[in-house]
């Protein structure tokens, strides 16, 4: 099998264990547990679930990121079915730089998800902090991924290198959240 097929078949494993998760899951109710919120960073929780922010907090905290300014809303269908994640439904999205970052959620993703979901996302979040990715034309689809130019409109999402390194430590990122948040799981 080539490196493409390889990346799509392990795209195609991943969204079935979370689809297998979320029908198991997603009847019980799911209560975060009571933790002192990091305040290295200022979040501003806009969505309409009062818990994300909490999320947010403690993975920039086991990322040992400081000095950021955060604010989440609520994801739109435009942004939901943005065409440059190559058909596919996202769940979340950032943007930002520097020590300014948006981060748009879909309101109906449940409580145990959330935690994968905005892992990848502080993932992307830490990328753009360490400059390892830079958007330089966003009109254009032009990013720098470690110094390399590379245009995202010709590049299938699965095999975006700042993605594929974002799939590869978000499992980590959410066992450390789930750990503090959830810890009889």
């Amino acid at each position: 099998m080539n490196k493409k097929s390889v990346i799509v078949a392990l795209g195609i494993i991943i969204a079935i264990v979370l689809l297998i998760l979320l029908i198991v899951y997603s009847s019980k109710p799911v209560n975060y547990a009571v933790v002192d919120l990091p305040t290295d960073n200022f979040i501003d929780n806009q969505s309409s679930k009062s818990h994300l922010d909490t999320v947010v907090a403690i993975g920039m905290e086991e990322l040992g990121i400081s000095g950021c300014s955060i604010r989440i809303r609520d994801m739109n269908d435009q942004l939901r079915n943005n065409p440059g994640a190559s058909g596919l439904e996202l769940g979340a999205a950032i943007f930002g730089s520097g020590n300014s970052y948006l981060i748009y959620v879909d309101p109906s993703i449940n409580k145990k998800e959330i935690i994968t979901v905005i892992s990848h996302e502080l993932i992307h979040l830490r990328q753009y902090f360490s400059e390892d990715l830079k958007v330089l034309n966003g009109s254009m689809g032009i990013v720098k991924w470690k110094g390399e130019e590379i245009s995202v409109l010709n590049l299938d999402y699965n095999l975006r290198p700042w993605e594929i390194e974002a799939f590869a430590e978000q499992e980590d990122l959410s066992r450390g959240i789930t750990g503090i948040l959830l810890p009889e799981n």
